[in-house]
């Protein structure tokens, strides 16, 4: 559907309808006609793809930090912690997987995603889970290049972790 230049109606015009993008103006003033409406519900149920390629989007440093410290804090859910012989039950934890969240993606684009995750929250988590793993409403996708890097974060920070506490235990077994 392409339309031409936005030009204001000679009925009154609200002040807040000025904010509002082009394309919204223009369906207020010209909305499409049936045939136009049945012509795009008709591409979505034949599966026709959209034009535009499909994004894992980047994250910048600061997300990135502040990612692999809500992992440490155990903030967030990721893919990774699904056993390999229950990967099949992603769908289940990830409900937008399940409805085909990412069914209109490509090959390509599918192997740009290095992890789907979603954070602790009643918002986005369901109150039962599926053989102890939880239901989560909506899911976040990570960049396969961030994911390599905020991975050796956490295992480096987990590693960390783990030598101050044999460090401490260590310590006790002096004393006592």
């Amino acid at each position: 559907m392409v339309r031409g230049k936005v030009a204001k109606p000679s009925l009154p015009w609200p002040e807040f309808v000025d904010s509002w993008p082009d394309q919204y103006k223009q369906l207020l003033l010209d909305p499409p006609d049936e045939q136009e409406v049945l012509a795009e519900d008709w591409k979505a149920v034949k599966g026709e793809k959209d034009e535009a390629p499909h994004v894992v989007p980047r994250l910048s440093p600061k997300d990135l930090r502040e990612f692999v410290e809500g992992v440490i804090a155990n903030r967030y859910f990721l893919s990774a912690q699904i056993r390999e012989s229950e990967g099949a039950l992603i769908k289940n934890i990830f409900m937008p997987l399940a409805l085909g969240a990412l069914s209109s993606w490509s090959k390509e684009e599918l192997l740009n995603i290095g992890i789907i995750y979603e954070e602790y929250s009643s918002r986005t988590q369901a109150s039962r889970s599926i053989n102890g793993y939880p239901i989560f409403f909506s899911c976040r996708l990570m960049h396969k290049d961030d994911w390599a890097k905020a991975d050796a974060a956490i295992r480096k920070a987990l590693k960390a972790q783990r030598d101050v506490l044999v460090e401490l235990e260590d310590r006790e077994t002096e004393i006592g």
